[in-house]
């Protein structure tokens, strides 16, 4: 669970029961959901500075970790993706 810094948001996860969403509660009282991910389930990691860290927990030798900003939390500022590189990608692909 995460609390904004000036304290008008918790942002939390419940893992498997949501799958790869986040839910975002308002100190007003209103509750919003959000689908960021296609992931098994999420973990969320506080940062500094109003950003968090959410890992991506996939079945498969796959792992994400994403940025978000509090400001709004179910958009990614950053992500990078780790797993085996497909045959054809371009990253797998020599040049020269």
């Amino acid at each position: 669970m995460i609390v904004s810094e000036d304290q008008s948001l918790i942002i939390s996860s419940l893992g498997w029961i949501e799958a790869g969403g986040l839910w975002v509660l308002e100190t007003s009282g209103r509750v919003s959901t959000h689908k960021i991910s296609d992931a098994k389930y999420l973990s969320l990691q506080e940062g500094t500075e109003g950003l968090f860290s959410v890992i991506h927990h996939y079945d498969s030798d796959q792992l994400c970790i994403s940025v978000h900003s509090s400001g709004d939390p179910p958009k990614a500022l950053s992500k990078v993706l780790f797993g085996p590189l497909e045959p054809n990608s371009k990253a797998t692909q020599k040049h020269g």
